[in-house]
């Protein structure tokens, strides 16, 4: 099976990557200050907070596409140009 075929068929995933420690580390940071800013406001507060995430994460998911998309695209130019 090539490389294309297993990307189509959902074997390949580009965007998983193990998680290290660094990143453990950053997202545990993440969790406690979330944790700590929710305690602090009102429920009407945690609510606009929790829509601000989900649109954040909706903007971050357009951006992790877009850099996928424009790796890959420089990508098959730099194997383009090896082959000149």
């Amino acid at each position: 099976m090539t490389a294309l075929e297993a990307l189509y068929k959902g074997e390949l995933k580009p965007a998983e990557f193990e998680a290290d420690e660094f990143y453990k580390s950053v997202f545990e940071d993440l969790q406690k200050l979330e944790g700590s800013l929710r305690r602090t406001l009102l429920a009407e507060d945690n609510k606009t907070l929790q829509e601000y995430i989900d649109v954040f994460g909706k903007f971050n998911a357009i951006c992790e596409s877009r850099t996928f998309v424009n790796g890959f695209k420089l990508a098959v130019q730099l194997l383009f140009e090896s082959l000149n």
